[in-house]
């Protein structure tokens, strides 16, 4: 019985978040945990998911700054 409930609260949460990070390590800034909950491990999805969005704004920032420059370089020559 203790076994499910620590399985349940604790181990299964923390895997969605070790899965979440492995995506996000491989790429997709785009994927968030969808833990709702109001204890430590839902407040380190919710700071997850706000990290994603922030590093995948950056890139959407990089890439447009990358685009004005071939622009200017093509503009320049």
């Amino acid at each position: 019985m203790i076994y499910f409930l620590v399985n349940r609260i604790v181990l299964k949460p923390v895997n969605e978040i070790v899965a979440a990070t492995r995506k996000v390590a491989a790429g997709d800034l785009h994927y968030t945990i969808a833990l709702r909950k109001r204890d430590e491990i839902g407040m380190l999805a919710h700071s997850f998911n706000e990290m994603t969005q922030k590093l995948s704004d950056a890139q959407r920032q990089v890439y447009q700054s990358q685009k004005l420059a071939a622009v200017g370089q093509l503009a320049a020559g």
